[in-house]
């Protein structure tokens, strides 16, 4: 009796004992769906060199386990349009150090986080993530909150004040600016401070990146209105000398698809501005895309002009541009007014059509031409370049 109850005892334990296993096994092989978290799965073979999430915050919003995969650079992309949370965030970019080899490679990772939370607007979030070593992944990241976060532009100026180092700045601003066409064209630049030459060339690089948009092909209406408001506000800072001439040079050289007058109109802005040859300067850069689009009416512009007639990097910018253009419409302009002219603006006109003659290599037409000047020093000038080129090229060396 006694050995029947031991044995029927042995049987109930053991039952007991299969049914605590079977509870404790679908415990651990199912997901909370009361936290709605998945179970953390880490494989050995990287659980002790990748760092632990907190429980509950591997899985972003778009239902991607994170905590599942290895990294890769490959994920950038994706995460660009995920749904994570700043404490998914966090992980990854701490994964990152550890699984992605490589610097470029984790600073593509990690501005691809960056972008996430900021699209999602955790900018303050992903500022508080940001590298704290310097370095690209630092700066890239930095660049890519400027560009995606979606806080107010002044408090985002704000944030590029406690900013000291060059390439941080110029990641920065360029996405800062690139990114806010239409208030940076209304800000006030006081509001930013350019300390350096980084700081320009941030500046310029930014304006740059927002006239391409309007040269290509699918421009659209706002990005070429962006592009002409921020050709003003270049004007505007030259004037106040936050950029430098050669930094507007460079702007108005790009925008090749916009309205050549509207640039030279652009630039009486600057008569009290900057200094006269730096103004010739200037308008000499925007004389070509006027010859292209309408020779006759840049012609008559440039020799009714006051401050223009007279110039000779002006006035030798448009001879070069017609000629370059279209040579037979540049002989007829010339024969036709050379006469009707202002005898100096005529004089400067003769002395630019012989040197084209002499670049062209037709040397007895750019002969022609410098005879016809008055001033006999100019004239032997002129005509000792000409017999110069001349013997450079017999010889050989042209």
């Amino acid at each position: 009796m006694t050995c029947s109850r031991h044995k029927i005892k042995r049987a109930c334990l053991s039952a007991i004992a299969v049914i605590i296993a079977a509870i404790g096994y679908n415990y651990h092989s199912k997901p909370d769906r009361s936290l709605g978290n998945p179970p953390l799965r880490i494989s050995t073979e990287n659980k002790r060199s990748r760092p632990q999430a907190p429980a509950g915050c591997l899985r972003g919003s778009n239902s991607t386990n994170w905590s599942e995969r290895s990294l890769s650079v490959n994920d950038a992309t994706e995460l660009l349009n995920a749904a994570i949370t700043p404490e998914v965030a966090r992980n990854l970019l701490e994964r990152s150090k550890v699984e992605i080899k490589g610097i470029r490679d984790r600073a593509r990772f990690s501005s691809s986080v960056m972008a996430s939370l900021c699209k999602q607007g955790y900018s303050a979030e992903a500022w508080e993530l940001i590298e704290s070593n310097s370095g690209a992944v630092r700066e890239l990241e930095i660049g890519t909150v400027f560009q995606y976060g979606k806080e107010p532009l002044s408090s985002l100026a704000s944030k590029l004040e406690t900013l000291v180092d060059p390439a941080e700045r110029m990641q920065a601003l360029r996405a800062l600016i690139s990114s806010r066409p239409t208030e940076i064209a209304n800000i006030d630049f006081n509001e930013i401070t350019m300390t350096s030459p980084q700081d320009k060339i941030a500046v310029v690089s930014g304006i740059l990146s927002i006239i391409s948009a309007s040269n290509g092909p699918n421009a659209t209406a706002t990005d070429i209105s962006n592009t002409q408001a921020l050709l003003q506000k270049s004007v505007d800072l030259v004037r106040d000398r936050k950029l430098d001439v050669e930094n507007l040079i460079k702007i108005l050289n790009n925008d090749v698809t916009g309205d050549a007058f509207n640039q030279w109109s652009l630039m009486d802005g600057l008569k009290k501005g900057v200094e006269p040859k730096d103004l010739d300067r200037l308008r000499a850069t925007v004389v070509p895309n006027m010859i292209r689009t309408d020779a006759d009416k840049s012609m008559n512009l440039i020799c009714s002009d006051p401050t223009t007639k007279y110039s000779v990097p002006v006035i030798s910018s448009a001879i070069n541009s017609m000629y370059e253009y279209d040579p037979q419409q540049a002989n007829v302009w010339v024969t036709t007014h050379l006469s009707s002219l202002d005898p100096a603006t005529g004089q400067r006109i003769v002395a630019s059509v012989a040197q084209v003659s002499m670049r062209n290599g037709e040397y007895d037409t750019a002969k022609q031409w410098a005879n016809q000047l008055l001033s006999p020093t100019v004239k032997q000038q002129v005509l000792d370049q000409i017999n110069a080129a001349q013997e450079a090229k017999k010889s050989g060396k042209n």
